[in-house]
């Protein structure tokens, strides 16, 4: 009997021990330094900490988030290895050419990490002091009003022609290489506005009275930004599930066929991670989620997106023709 439980743990399959029983890995789909490392990095030592083992980052930057989408993809469905990245590679650059051969649906999500508005802002010291003026600024016959953003393989870059749709203007689009070249430009008065996805060092930025906001992309004005009126308020159109979310969310990912219980044990395990006072520092309070909603509430939320996204290629299509 002795011989027998000694011997008994030896005929486990990798399948029946203890998930996750080894060391994973955190694909970041984005160079160090970007908003979507800097969660990862945070939140990677709790995940070890509650999970066992070591929790990785490994950076695999490239093709607007492609490499690293791909990477997850290309491993195998043990849990081991995992993605923390934003909205933008999983959902909009899959829609834009060249044709990729993955999208929103070949992945699990398991929880938003990190989730922040779009917002469009100005400097301080700038005529345009309301959303409303530069509406009408770049509605009038004068010289091209330009805003700084990330490009148009982006939320942002969307979001700017949402914009100029729903508002019947012409805002020229000004890509730039980062959000801190967007905070940088748009200060030095190179550019008429900005438009990025809110960080930390720009809200700082905002509440220092360095930059004026002038409006938030999401549905629903920020909590922590009570007087900034949404772009949906700016433009006079009223609130619609119908119209997108304009904010990006930092979502931890698996591949689609990851399984239930592993799943389950993952956002659990999030969601525990996301409610520390290290982490929520690590993040930034203001861009923790409240709380985790139904996996099937986030990837409701994506297809909305992508529903938008695509119409908008295709109007822009259309226009260009």
């Amino acid at each position: 009997m002795s011989a027998v439980a000694l011997t008994a743990g030896c005929g486990q399959t990798p399948d029946s021990r203890p998930y996750p029983d080894g060391d994973i890995t955190l694909i970041v789909p984005a160079e160090a330094g970007e908003t979507t490392d800097t969660v990862a990095r945070a939140v990677a030592p709790c995940l070890a900490g509650k999970l066992g083992g070591t929790v990785a980052v490994r950076n695999q930057p490239g093709q607007d988030g492609v490499l690293g989408n791909r990477a997850l993809l290309d491993a195998e469905p043990d849990g081991r290895t995992l993605m923390i990245s934003s909205v933008g590679s999983t959902v909009v650059t899959p829609l834009l050419p060249p044709k990729k051969d993955y999208g929103y649906d070949d992945f699990r999500f398991l929880g938003v990490v990190h989730s922040a508005p779009v917002v469009l802002f100005t400097a301080a010291n700038s005529p345009v002091d309301s959303a409303g003026t530069l509406l009408r600024t770049a509605k009038a016959d004068g010289p091209p009003v330009t805003v700084a953003n990330r490009g148009d393989k982006t939320v942002e870059g969307f979001t700017l022609w949402h914009l100029n749709s729903l508002a019947k203007t012409r805002l020229e689009p000004a890509p730039v290489d980062s959000d801190a070249e967007i905070l940088r430009t748009v200060v030095a008065g190179s550019h008429t506005a900005g438009l990025a996805t809110l960080t930390p060092e720009l809200l700082a930025a905002i509440t220092s009275g360095q930059v004026r906001l002038l409006a938030s992309g999401g549905h629903r004005r920020p909590e922590y930004l009570p007087e900034v009126p949404t772009l949906y308020e700016a433009v006079g159109r009223k609130f619609s599930d119908a119209v997108p979310d304009l904010v990006v969310d930092t979502a931890f990912s698996a591949r689609s066929d990851i399984g239930d219980a592993k799943s389950s044990t993952l956002s659990s395990t999030l969601s525990q991670c996301l409610s520390t006072d290290d982490v929520k520092r690590g993040i930034g309070a203001e861009f923790v989620p409240a709380g985790q909603g139904e996996p099937s509430t986030q990837r409701e939320r994506y297809r909305k997106l992508q529903s938008a996204v695509l119409l908008g290629l295709d109007m822009a299509e259309i226009e260009g023709r």
